[in-house]
């Protein structure tokens, strides 16, 4: 079985991260389109003005992890990219990491996943293709991440809070 995987909408569990005014959210999104070694990437410094959670949102790009779900992760999904970042919380400094995948795998039953307009609103994986991932992403630039129910049970095993799970369709 997998998930979507996101943070609270509530910010009941963390505060946004904010990127520095300054930054070119399209120049962003296009190194994240691109990037597929961590050399390539300069860690951004972020701010954060509450609660710091273990999936924070960003107001540029998602998947920002703390070392305590990177960790659980990273256990699961080898071929993922850890692009390290510095949030500034009340005085102190953090050190969390964006998930990120070079690639993004076949994993669409495009025949049974929903468009509107062109785009995906409903993804279906086809179930040959997506046994292969325990972790991966349809897109680049958004915070959704799907997981295994392995993955799952270990984050909440770990007592890690703030994450929501949606079961995904897998025909």
């Amino acid at each position: 079985m997998y998930f979507s995987m996101t943070g609270t909408a509530s910010g009941k569990y963390s505060a946004p991260a904010m990127f520095p005014a300054d930054t070119d959210e399209i120049e962003m999104w296009n190194l994240l389109e691109s990037i597929t070694d961590v050399s390539e990437w300069e860690a951004p410094n972020l701010t954060c003005n509450g609660m710091l959670g273990h999936f924070p949102p960003t107001d540029v790009v998602g998947r920002l992890c703390s070392p305590t779900l990177r960790d659980i992760i990273e256990s699961f999904a080898t071929d993922a990219l850890w692009l390290p970042a510095t949030i500034q919380n009340k005085g102190a400094e953090h050190h969390y990491f964006f998930l990120h995948f070079s690639t993004i795998p076949d994993v669409l039953d495009l025949n049974k996943s929903e468009f509107v307009s062109g785009r995906l609103f409903r993804p279906c994986f086809a179930a040959d293709r997506v046994i292969n991932y325990k972790v991966f992403i349809l897109k680049k630039t958004t915070q959704l991440v799907y997981v295994h129910t392995d993955v799952r049970e270990a984050i909440k095993k770990s007592g890690i809070k703030g994450l929501n799970f949606e079961k995904a369709d897998v025909l």
